[in-house]
């Protein structure tokens, strides 16, 4: 478990970036444990469901998106310090290929200009063109090369 002042430590570290670079959010999958967005979260991927796109969205201000599949039948949302739980209860099958949607419409809300995408290599393909469809005007950018260090 890492704890609250740490997480904010590296909040407070990533948004200097941010800011920085202009970037309004970062958005990471979960596919990769121990990645990205365990280490901005504190939180994983669930149920080895990473392959229908469980993600971090990380504002430049603000708490972050933790979205994944889930209702109540699959899982509860649960909201934990500086995290809000978002949830799709579209399951993936031959009609709903990703949860996405529901991240596209909290980031509208936001009107974000410029988008960093860590672990793009976990993203399914169909979760990044929804994303970056539903966002028109949105410029995205691959943002590892400036977290990582």
């Amino acid at each position: 478990m890492i704890s609250n002042n740490e997480l904010e430590r590296r909040w407070k570290l990533v948004r200097q970036v941010m800011n920085r670079e202009g970037l309004d959010w970062l958005i990471c999958g979960t596919g990769q444990p121990g990645g990205y967005a365990r280490w901005l979260s504190n939180r994983s991927s669930t149920r080895g469901t990473a392959s229908i796109m469980n993600c971090v969205a990380f504002p430049v201000e603000g708490d972050m998106y933790f979205i994944n599949h889930g209702d109540t039948v699959h899982a509860t949302p649960q909201d934990s310090y500086g995290v809000k739980h978002l949830v799709s209860p579209a399951q993936p099958n031959l009609f709903v290929e990703t949860v996405a949607p529901v991240l596209v419409e909290a980031l509208k809300a936001s009107h974000p200009k410029k988008i960093g995408l860590l672990s793009k290599g976990f993203f399914p393909a169909a979760a990044y063109e929804t994303i970056v469809k539903g966002l028109p005007g949105v410029t995205f950018v691959n943002a590892a090369d400036l977290i990582a260090p």
